[in-house]
């Protein structure tokens, strides 16, 4: 019963910037969609958040991750950047080109970076 009201609150906090994000890319919104994307947001919150501290913490990853998330079909970056970002497991790898190894990655590296 617990969960069920914070998810509800949780929705009813977040429902009018989730449906002007939703409304902004053009995508019909039900209520399931936003109690799934609250519970995403909820239960990856610290993790993202100690990803994004890291990537704050070095510059020039934050620019490289940014590069990554804008780029629709990957994106070359510099040997060290690669291999760092591969070892946090943000990006993937495929030739030459990086690119973003999951989409909760993309967007939220895209917002927030």
């Amino acid at each position: 019963v617990n969960f069920w009201r914070f998810l509800l609150l949780s929705l009813y906090l977040n429902i009018e910037r989730i449906l002007g994000v939703g409304l902004l890319l053009g995508l019909p919104l039900s209520i399931w969609d936003l109690a799934v994307m609250i519970l995403v947001q909820w239960i990856y919150r610290d993790h993202l958040r100690a990803i994004w501290d890291t990537l704050h913490r070095q510059a020039d990853l934050a620019t490289a991750m940014k590069q990554v998330v804008e780029a629709q079909d990957g994106v070359q970056l510099e040997p060290r950047q690669t291999y760092q970002l591969e070892s946090m497991g943000l990006v993937t790898l495929t030739g030459d080109t990086v690119q973003p190894s999951c989409q909760l990655y993309r967007q939220y590296f895209s917002t927030c970076l």
